[in-house]
């Protein structure tokens, strides 16, 4: 054999074998896949990084992105709420500092999703890694919007307002908190002040829902704390 045709060869299969493919696929149809049924399975950290062969943060930053892909999709539901939350979890694990994760599902979860124990479940995680005090200050300087989210999700979506009084209270004294707190702080420290914070964070609910059912409840609801 010549050594042209000993370093063309590889060209040639390269070329048959895509010619084939595209034989044999023109007829097919790409479509939006359909919403697979949750299996429950989920990928452990030590594993993916041994898949990984070492660049695994790389690899977070790349599943990090795939959560702005459900994140960006119109047409995202409840149904895709279990994968993606393994995602999540799967990033925080590998890297517990990554702040942005806690916020971006914090947010996905109670706004989009409308599915607050997962957001919750984010939440308590990343508040969990803040107050284990191994944060390098300058890596977290927005740590009390964890928990203003996480007093959002508690009074406004599960009603617990002595829950929400708590996160208010710790996000006065996390970095970056803004002066409004400090002024909250000054009420809210007082016995009895989950009643008020309670008035409060339901007349802002009926002030802004559109569904008439929902007010007329929140506004009895209300009654009870007159």
């Amino acid at each position: 054999m010549k050594l042209r045709t000993f370093f063309h060869s590889p060209l040639l299969f390269a070329f048959f074998f895509l010619a084939s493919f595209l034989f044999l696929t023109r007829a097919v149809e790409f479509r939006r896949p359909e919403v697979r049924v949750d299996t429950a399975y989920e990928l452990t950290p030590q594993f993916f990084r041994m898949i990984a062969f070492g660049f695994w943060p790389a690899a977070v930053d790349s599943l990090w992105i795939r959560t702005f892909q459900y994140i960006g999709d119109r047409e995202i539901t409840k149904e895709w709420a279990p994968e993606l939350l393994r995602v999540y979890r799967l990033i925080q694990s590998l890297d517990p500092l990554f702040f942005e994760t806690y916020e971006e599902g914090s947010i996905a979860f109670s706004v989009i999703l409308s599915d607050p124990d997962s957001s919750l479940e984010l939440l308590n995680r990343g508040i969990q890694v803040y107050e284990s005090g191994n944060v390098p200050p300058k890596v977290w300087k927005r740590a009390y919007v964890l928990y203003l989210y996480r007093a959002y999700v508690n009074g406004f979506l599960k009603n617990d307002f002595v829950a929400a009084k708590k996160d208010y209270l710790g996000a006065d004294v996390a970095p970056g908190a803004p002066e409004y707190l400090h002024d909250m702080r000054k009420w809210l420290e007082k016995e009895g002040s989950e009643k008020r914070l309670g008035k409060q964070i339901l007349r802002a609910m009926i002030r802004t829902t559109p569904d008439t059912a929902v007010k007329k409840r929140l506004e009895e609801k209300l009654k009870a704390y007159e």
